[in-house]
């Protein structure tokens, strides 16, 4: 197959994640892969660093007979649009390649007429998560629908659960992932779990940091919270905790840290929100809790602290449950039989 992935936003999102891991995927299964980007943007910068053939966009509306002739003398066969104005661009620009659009960030489709009249002109969609697939099935009935989970790679190496391990929350310290809830959670915990560490791991900007030592500061948690920043080796990290959290208020469309923790054995306590659901059954391989319940997320966390043999259990279910559905092999797996399933009803 030939396909060409458009994305035209200019910074690092869940659905970029997606797209690049996706295309980076059917480029080691053989497919003949490009990749349109916004011209200095995020994206570009990753598709240099993965060796990707991309093509930057400056003006593309301007450049609309251009872009149709690549495309033809490509032979592009399927073109998966991640965004909607990259949709529109797509259906100026498909010739006779087939436009199907993915969903996998946290603006649920058809929320307005304009967005429900779009979809009218996509016939096939690939949703990253149950919710979105869901919406999209109220939005546009009669569209063809898969869902497919992203997936990624695990760690290189074995990593041995550890009992007397932190409690740990990976990823940027945006205030959407609700980092106050995981530093409330500990508070509660504090004069009962006196010995316990929990560790957050992740960019910020200088203000963002400030504001989140400060509520430490307030809550007088001292040293049992500790601020990593930026860890280079995330499985390091990882390897020193024996819970994940993600304690995300909104978005988690799609969520690489929670597939991290899975992959590496993990049992994950998270909250409600986006896709987090299809990947943490409750009771099975972690906990689930309402967004910005810091009591809630508290309680879950003592439970698997005070039964340890629960928590290796569920760890153990959080890697047999990635590898069956969630690995980098499966996703493009599932991926591929997608996009044959698509150009076969096409042709």
């Amino acid at each position: 197959m030939n396909i060409l992935f458009l994305h035209d936003e200019p910074w690092d999102s869940g659905i970029l994640s997606y797209g690049l891991t996706l295309a980076s995927e059917m480029k080691r299964r053989g497919h003949a892969v490009q990749f349109w980007c916004r011209e200095r943007s995020f994206a570009e910068k990753e598709c240099k660093r993965l060796s990707m053939d991309y093509l930057p966009l400056k003006r593309p509306w301007l450049s609309l007979p251009q872009l149709r002739r690549k495309i033809a003398e490509d032979q592009i066969s399927i073109i998966d649009a991640l965004t909607g104005s990259a949709q529109s661009l797509g259906l100026a620009v498909r010739g006779k390649a087939v436009l199907i659009r993915t969903f996998a960030d946290a603006r649920l489709p058809g929320r307005n007429f304009l967005s429900r009249l779009g979809l009218k002109t996509i016939s096939h969609f690939i949703a990253a998560n149950t919710a979105i697939r869901e919406s999209l099935k109220a939005a546009s009935p009669s569209a063809s629908i898969d869902l497919v989970f992203q997936g990624t790679e695990g760690p290189p190496r074995e990593i041995p659960w550890e009992p007397e391990g932190a409690i740990g929350i990976l990823g940027r310290l945006d205030k959407i992932k609700g980092h106050e809830t995981f530093i409330e959670a500990a508070s509660i915990l504090k004069t009962r779990l006196s010995n316990i560490k929990f560790l957050i791991a992740g960019e910020s900007s200088p203000e963002r940091l400030g504001v989140l030592q400060n509520k430490v500061r307030q809550l007088e948690l001292g040293s049992s919270v500790e601020f990593l920043g930026r860890v280079e080796d995330i499985w390091e990290f990882i390897s020193s905790c024996r819970i994940g959290i993600v304690s995300s208020l909104g978005s988690e469309a799609v969520s690489r840290a929670t597939l991290e923790w899975m992959s590496a054995g993990r049992p994950v306590i998270s909250s409600r929100v986006g896709g987090l659901p299809d990947l943490i059954r409750e009771g099975e391989n972690g906990l689930l809790f309402a967004p910005g319940n810091a009591d809630e997320l508290a309680s879950g966390v003592k439970k698997l602290i005070d039964f340890p043999q629960e928590a290796q259990r569920m760890g153990q279910e959080s890697k047999k449950r990635f590898e069956t559905l969630l690995s980098l092999e499966k996703f493009g797996e599932k991926s591929e039989q997608v996009f044959k399933k698509i150009l076969g009803e096409n042709s």
